[in-house]
């Protein structure tokens, strides 16, 4: 017998046993107090998660979380997030789990999470605001996805 092969990527990065990537495409909207392309605070924008099962032979779970402790020194906050698929359930605060069949693997199915985010005007943070200026750098949302197979649970 052949091992089952377990090949899932999470915006086209093949996903290892532990695996960072940085998310660039944040896509800010259209804001009347800031100019077209540009962003400040009080903006609000999204960023887009997709879980691709590319070569998987066994169903799986996954559990999404991502912890606003973890960047509370930060005027960016995940205001929501929108969910394209009925699998996808909140289970706790933060926590959200997933599931793929054999049958939605071999469909070719693809499941989107795009979390909408903001930029807070915190008067009493203006400094974090400051860090920004003239400079690209990075925001800091730690998310972590944890892939395992479904045993019949």
């Amino acid at each position: 017998m052949e091992l089952a092969r377990w090949h899932i990527k999470v915006n086209n990065n093949l996903i290892g046993q532990q695996s960072e990537f940085i998310i660039d495409d944040i896509v800010w909207k259209d804001n009347e107090h800031i100019k077209d392309g540009k962003t400040a605070p009080s903006a609000s924008g999204y960023f887009d998660l997709e879980i691709v099962p590319e070569d998987v032979d066994v169903a799986f779970n996954y559990i999404i979380t991502f912890d606003e402790t973890s960047y509370k020194d930060s005027n960016f906050k995940i205001e929501s997030i929108e969910i394209d698929d009925s699998n996808v359930k909140e289970s706790a605060e933060n926590v959200y789990t997933g599931f793929f069949s054999l049958d939605d693997i071999k469909n070719n199915k693809i499941t989107k999470i795009r979390f909408n985010l903001i930029w807070e005007n915190n008067e009493e943070k203006n400094d974090l605001d400051s860090e920004y200026i003239g400079i690209d750098k990075e925001i800091n949302i730690p998310i972590l996805i944890e892939f395992s197979q479904y045993l019949n649970e």
